[in-house]
């Protein structure tokens, strides 16, 4: 990377740590990263089916999600803001099966980083999800799509997770 791209980049995010909102100190938010943007969801209802067809439901979290505690000894060592990207796996049973580093978003590493990942892995054990199923469409009557079967399945997807000792909490683009 060159150097004045590099600083650019510190700067863009330093404006975003500044313009974040206000939480407790050592708090954490977490995003979904939406890193292939489809098509915005299509009403079922309108669809005219001619052809058998089979469609991806996404899982879905459910609430509450736990968020990661933000490491103590990080915390004494004001360490400052810390971004991290995971990319996670869930299972046909709606649970968390892996979680593995994701370039969505990138921060400078820490002497704390492992115990960031630690605090992630943690509270990921614990989220709960409507698992993502593949659904099998017939053409019905007038074309509208009629489900004739769904099959749980495993999906993946990136979160990116902030770490703020200031409570301050910023929202990325990506």
């Amino acid at each position: 990377m060159k150097p004045l791209t590099f600083i650019s980049s510190c700067l863009v995010g330093l404006s975003f740590c500044l313009a974040g909102c206000r939480h407790g100190p050592g708090a954490t938010s977490f995003q979904f990263v939406d890193v292939n943007t489809p098509n915005p969801p299509t009403d079922a209802r309108t669809l005219k089916l001619q052809v058998e067809t089979s469609v991806l439901v996404d899982a879905r979290p459910i609430e509450p999600l736990v968020p990661p505690t933000y490491p103590p000894t990080a915390l004494a060592a004001h360490v400052g803001t810390v971004t991290i990207a995971v990319h996670i796996t869930v299972g046909k049973n709606g649970r968390v099966t892996a979680v593995n580093p994701s370039m969505a978003d990138v921060s400078i590493p820490t002497r704390f980083h492992d115990e960031f990942h630690q605090a992630i892995e943690s509270a990921l054990a614990q989220w709960h999800f409507e698992p993502a199923q593949q659904t099998q469409l017939e053409p019905g009557e007038n074309g509208r799509p009629v489900v004739v079967g769904m099959t749980d399945v495993e999906t993946s997807f990136d979160i990116a997770f902030t770490f703020s000792p200031s409570g301050t909490v910023s929202s990325k683009p990506h």
